[in-house]
């Protein structure tokens, strides 16, 4: 799409799905003056503190309502999300008794060289005692405790590449770190990477294992066939947690924090398959699971309303200003 050099809309409302993707939104007409086109460079979409569109001509009061209800309806959307995911995570902490948890203070710990050989980590970052009092917390759950490997089966490196075909490929950058979103790349055969391992199929969770205390944790429903970054653990349900538990744990800060103690990076940190695999995770009682199921699901459809919402005022925008008016509202009112 090209959006041309004139009016500029000044913005009704954004949404922002994370820091790293803007999305673009509705407007309000008023003029600028060569300076402002100067500082916010026209491109075909302008970014930079907010969001917004250059139309030739300002466009009708009823189309810019019209779009500003769907921004509008989107931002509800996703408030709505968010907090449907807050709360589900709220319960898990609560639950598992690290809803105000702090770390310790204590910065010396002594370890057997039984110990050290034992786990095969001689460097002091493993043996800090916060990561002692997490473990200790989560085993202590009055419901009992399981470990990730015992509840879930992990994906082997399983794509082999056909010359000549499409792929739609998901790395960690496609992953949102806030909540849960995942885009991909379409990429022919020859511009694979080196790391595309993994073909994904339905129901299935995908952790990051580089940088995991960003919390890039997804669940994959409708994604069979995509290829994946073997950077990911991928995970399919075998146990009594279901994969909403799993990622709302996978994404608390405590745990984020606690799997930076199996980092073997060295540039930054980098985890292992079976440190995942290995973790413990508390077995919830059925009346929090469903709890919990429920939120993340709610949150999840919530979301997809608004980018659905988000999508239709881009349409209707790209309408009028490759068309016209009535175009754009034929855009609308066909959704």
């Amino acid at each position: 799409m090209r959006l041309f050099q004139g009016e500029v809309i000044q913005i009704f409302g954004m949404l922002n799905w994370d820091k790293e993707r803007m999305t673009f939104v509705a407007f309000k007409g008023f003029r600028t003056d060569k300076t402002d086109h100067k500082l916010i460079a026209i491109e075909d979409v302008v970014l930079f503190d907010h969001c917004l569109f250059v139309f030739s001509t300002i466009p009708d009061t009823k189309f810019l309502e019209a779009v500003s209800v769907l921004v509008k309806k989107a931002h509800l959307s996703k408030k709505s999300s968010e907090a449907m995911y807050q709360e589900a995570e709220r319960l898990l902490l609560k639950e598992i008794n690290l809803e105000s948890y702090k770390t310790v203070d204590e910065n010396i710990s002594i370890r057997s060289l039984v110990e050290a050989t034992r786990a095969n980590r001689f460097d002091a970052e493993y043996w800090q005692p916060k990561y002692d009092a997490m473990l200790k917390r989560i085993a202590t759950y009055k419901g009992g405790v399981s470990t990730v490997g015992e509840q879930f089966t992990a994906l082997k490196n399983n794509f082999k590449s056909e010359a000549g075909k499409t792929y739609r490929y998901i790395e960690i950058g496609d992953v949102s770190t806030s909540n849960g979103e995942v885009g991909y790349t379409e990429l022919p055969t020859i511009e694979l990477p080196a790391n595309a391992k993994i073909e994904f199929g339905e129901r299935q969770l995908i952790a990051s294992k580089v940088r995991p205390n960003r919390g890039a944790v997804a669940i994959l429903e409708n994604h069979k066939g995509y290829i994946g970054s073997g950077a990911f653990t991928v995970l399919k349900e075998k146990g009594q947690v279901p994969l909403e538990v799993l990622m709302v744990y996978l994404k608390t800060e405590p745990i984020r924090d606690l799997l930076l103690r199996y980092n073997v990076g060295t540039s930054y940190p980098v985890i292992r398959d079976e440190d995942i695999l290995n973790l413990p995770i508390p077995l919830l009682n059925e009346k929090d699971t469903t709890d919990i199921v429920k939120n993340v699901i709610t949150a999840h459809k919530n979301l997809a309303e608004a980018k659905a919402l988000i999508d239709l005022a881009k349409r209707a925008v790209e309408a009028f200003i490759e068309k016209d008016e009535n175009t754009a509202f034929k855009v609308i009112q066909a959704a």
